[in-house]
């Protein structure tokens, strides 16, 4: 047997109804009474994740700090959201990071470097909602400068260099860089300042006024030809060969500094001097 509540018959969400029934047959018997209650839940609503946003590009190369709207319940009990990233496009193959249900609307981890996918549940103790959104984020980390050599005293003619940088999102994210052989990390007295792209394999010489300004590439250096460059990528490293000529120049103990850009526009800044180099034509 049943019976259909309906209508007026149901409790508001968050109270209860009680309702009693018995039984009897064609004879009057009369069973004892049962009682039992209805407690109507509210659905609690869908969060939206606000960080990072759909698209983003992250900054950050470790930890990140996931936020999502905060919900009401409908009957006042606590909303819980429960975090979950994951390297597959439906937030769910992969998973990297879950965060449990928490009362809290952000969460942290550290997902690694890379493409991932992130979504949010939420849960008032009784029923759960699906995401309304998966959202997609790359998370960056910075590059660095490795090394730079040779190091020593080198007189008029051909030289080899040979810088290394790295980047944790592989050496195919890294965009330019940069060496400088100078007595700092300023205008004056450059003895060579290159600029060289992965994508297009190209290099080129930057230089220096008299007030010891940077000019941007192309550059033409009086005491320094740039005849060719050439990189190797592996792994997370990116090594690159410039082959210079020096002639008409005499400058003691100078740096090897160098620099490295990605291609989300983030870069290291200028290293600290890398190897003692003097140019004596």
């Amino acid at each position: 047997t049943s019976a259909t509540v309906s209508g007026a018959d149901l409790p508001s969400p968050g109270t209860y109804r009680y309702y009693s029934w018995y039984a009897y047959d064609a004879f009057g018997n009369q069973s004892g009474t049962t009682q039992d209650y209805i407690r109507m839940n509210a659905q609690i609503p869908i969060s939206t994740p606000t960080y990072p946003t759909n698209g983003a590009t992250v900054n950050n190369g470790g930890a990140i700090t996931f936020t999502t709207s905060a919900v009401s319940d409908g009957d006042g009990q606590t909303p819980q959201y429960y975090f979950r990233v994951a390297t597959g496009s439906d937030g769910e193959t992969g998973v990297v990071c879950n965060s449990g249900w928490q009362t809290s609307t952000s969460y942290s981890c550290n997902p690694g470097v890379g493409t991932f996918y992130w979504h949010v549940y939420t849960y008032d103790g009784i029923s759960q909602t699906s995401p309304n959104y998966t959202y997609s984020f790359y998370n960056n980390a910075q590059p660095s400068v490795v090394s730079s050599s040779p190091a020593g005293t080198f007189g008029a003619g051909a030289r080899t260099f040979t810088t290394v940088y790295s980047d944790p999102n592989g050496a195919t994210d890294i965009s330019y860089v940069h060496l400088l052989i100078n007595s700092g990390v300023d205008g004056n007295n450059v003895a060579f300042y290159g600029y060289y792209v992965r994508a297009s394999n190209s290099c080129s010489i930057y230089g220096s006024d008299t007030n010891g300004l940077w000019n941007a590439a192309p550059y033409a250096q009086p005491n320094v030809t740039l005849t060719s460059c050439s990189s190797v990528a592996s792994g997370n490293t990116l090594t690159v060969t410039w082959n210079l000529n020096f002639t008409n120049w005499s400058e003691a103990s100078m740096g090897s500094y160098g620099y490295v850009g990605d291609n989300s526009t983030w870069a290291s800044g200028w290293s600290g001097s890398l190897a003692t180099v003097t140019v004596d034509t």
